[in-house]
């Protein structure tokens, strides 16, 4: 226990994340850094864990305080998500953000609303480098035959 009284000793992000990197860059056992740096070796291992688990941006987190039992707020770190459920959200939002730009560029290129098989083709095309072709065909309804007919023959006008 601490003496009443005394301060707590607060360490910066990068005083933490300092630590850990000598500790494995430089193979230090926990009591070796426990002498180098003066602090308790369950110290350093809870912040290697922290590391770990969450990356150097972790070790930047408050983590002070309980929770509050009036309105069951946590103070510190949430609570991690499944990372079945996680990759399902960025697979999502990636989905959205597609269907967003798409959208946008449809608005653009069409007057009437509605894009037509060539003018979907040339926003594929535009959106190819972002996002997987796969995904863009199925947003436009548009089969994979009929996006590369419309590449092979862009510059053909039978009018001219």
């Amino acid at each position: 226990m601490r003496k009443k009284g005394t301060k707590n000793k607060f360490y910066s992000a990068e005083f933490k994340i300092n630590v850990i990197m000598d500790v494995r860059e430089n193979h230090l056992g926990y009591n070796e850094a426990e002498r180098k740096y003066s602090l308790p070796h369950s110290r350093i291992q809870k912040w290697e864990r922290i590391y770990l688990e969450e990356g150097a941006e972790g070790l930047m987190k408050e983590r002070r305080g309980r929770a509050c039992k009036t309105s069951g707020t946590r103070k510190g770190r949430p609570p991690k998500l499944d990372k079945k459920v996680e990759e399902d959200l960025i697979a999502e939002n990636q989905r959205l953000r597609m269907e967003i730009e798409y959208l946008k560029k449809t608005e653009c290129l069409s007057s009437c609303g509605r894009a037509r098989g060539r003018q979907k083709a040339l926003i594929i095309s535009e959106l190819r480098q972002k996002y997987p072709l796969k995904d863009l065909l199925a947003l436009s309804g548009l089969a994979r035959s009929t996006y590369y007919y419309y590449l092979g023959h862009q510059n053909i006008d039978k009018y001219e």
